[in-house]
C-alpha cells in the first residue's frame, strides 16, 4: 500500500518538532551569583553561573572574582557584594564583564572555589572602582 507524500512529510514534522522539543528541555538554567554564593554546598555536578567581573586575585592569576548582576544597580561605597571566586585557565576576562561561566564547585581550605570549564562573555558593562 502506497502512503501519500504529504501523510510521510507530516510524520517526519512530528517527529523532528518532538526531538526539538525534548532536547531544549534538557537545558540548564543559568544560576546567579547570590543563588551559589549563599551555598557552595548545596550545589553538585556542572553547573552554569552568570555574574559580572569585579576583581582579580593577587596571589593566583587564574582567579577571579564574580558578582551577582542585580550588584550593578547597588553604587554606594558600603555595599557588600558577594564575590565568588572562579579559576579559569583560559584568556581574563576584563573588569565589567557579563560573563555566563559552566564548572562545578569544589572544597578548597577555607571554603569552595568554582572551577570553570567554559567561560563566555556576553556583554560589557561599566562599572566603577
Amino acid at each position: 500500500m502506497k502512503r501519500p507524500v504529504w501523510l510521510l512529510l507530516l510524520v517526519a514534522a512530528l517527529a523532528l518538532a518532538t526531538t526539538l522539543l525534548v532536547s531544549g528541555c534538557n537545558e540548564a538554567k543559568a544560576l546567579n551569583v547570590n543563588e551559589v554564593g549563599s551555598d557552595p554546598a548545596a550545589y553538585s555536578g556542572t553547573i552554569t553561573v552568570v555574574g559580572v567581573i569585579k576583581a582579580f586575585s593577587q596571589a593566583d592569576a587564574s582567579v577571579i572574582g564574580i558578582m551577582d548582576l542585580k550588584e550593578l544597580q547597588c553604587t554606594t561605597p558600603n555595599c557588600n557584594k558577594l564575590l565568588l571566586p572562579v579559576k579559569y585557565q583560559g584568556p581574563r576576562p576584563a573588569v565589567g564583564d557579563e560573563v555566563q561561566i559552566t564548572g562545578s564547585f569544589t572544597q578548597v581550605q577555607g571554603g569552595y572555589l568554582f572551577v570553570a570549564n567554559e567561560l563566555k562573555v556576553v556583554r560589557q558593562h561599566q562599572i566603577g572602582g
